[in-house]
């Protein structure tokens, strides 16, 4: 699978992250994805690049694997 470059300036955009290790944690807390990187930071492949893309749009839920607890109710 042939992988994918966005400059610094649009990773940073779509992260908020400016440090390669924040962007890492970044990619596997919203989109559950091990990212992989080389000097010149993540290394991005279609499908990753593809989910991106869903979550700027607002097309995937902000933690995938979040589970929401019950509310529970207090009685004074």
């Amino acid at each position: 699978m042939s992988s994918i470059r966005i400059n610094k300036e649009e990773l940073i955009e779509l992260t908020g992250k400016q440090q390669t290790s924040a962007q890492v944690k970044w990619f596997k807390q919203h989109l559950n994805i091990n990212i992989a990187c080389d000097a010149k930071g993540p290394i991005l492949n279609h499908a990753i690049y593809s989910e991106l893309l869903k979550k700027q749009y607002g097309l995937i839920p902000e933690a995938p694997n979040a589970v929401k607890r019950p509310q529970v109710i207090l009685r004074n």
